[in-house]
């Protein structure tokens, strides 16, 4: 009798398996496809980061000068956590190399961008201005109302030296004195002034 129930039930099972793998392969609609998750785009070839560009300058050169001669040692660019330098391109495609002028020239990394000058210089010394004979007390400092600017505009170092009886001192002594002032600007352009300071 137990067995019986057993084959039965046994039989009912294998009936059921049967009938819905026949009312799966029946079916004439099939199952929905799975949708499709949101395109997630593709990430860049190169990830552009945000650099520090450190040693980006100016350069005041005369008109001999070329891209190729400008000495870009020392600038590079480092990124925030990492230790690492990294090189930074010099655009100079602005520059007229050979023609007088204030240019602008673009230092870049990544997408990081600097932007400094370019002056080119022709030949024209700087100007001295204030340098003039006079009397003047023993002391006196012979850079007193003296100053020079080159052709931007810029101040400009002026040094002196000083002639006394035919001798060269350091300081203006009692009688005549030449005064010979000298100024270069940055792209080694001189200029040169004497005077005659007369000391009672």
């Amino acid at each position: 009798m137990k067995l019986r129930k057993r084959l039965n039930m046994l039989t009912m099972l294998a009936a059921a398996i049967i009938f819905a793998l026949l009312s799966g392969c029946a079916s004439k609609t099939p199952a929905p496809a799975p949708k499709p998750s949101p395109e997630v785009p593709a990430p860049p070839a190169e990830i552009e980061y945000n650099y520090v560009i450190t040693g980006a300058r100016d350069f005041y050169v005369n008109t001999s000068a070329t891209a190729a001669s400008l000495d870009l040692s020392g600038i590079y660019a480092t990124r925030a956590n990492d230790g690492g330098k990294y090189d930074v391109t010099a655009d100079f495609s602005a520059v007229t190399f050979g023609t007088k002028g204030k240019y602008s020239a673009v230092y870049s990394c990544g997408n990081s961008k600097t932007e400094k000058s370019v002056y080119i210089y022709d030949k024209t010394a700087p100007v001295i201005s204030g340098a003039v004979s006079k009397n003047v007390a023993l002391g006196y400092n012979p850079l007193g109302g003296v100053s020079a600017t080159d052709q931007f505009g810029f101040s400009v170092t002026v040094n002196y030296a000083i002639e006394s009886d035919g001798n060269a001192v350091q300081k203006l002594q009692t009688g005549q004195n030449n005064v010979t002032y000298t100024a270069s600007d940055l792209a080694g352009n001189t200029a040169s002034v004497t005077v005659v300071f007369t000391v009672a």
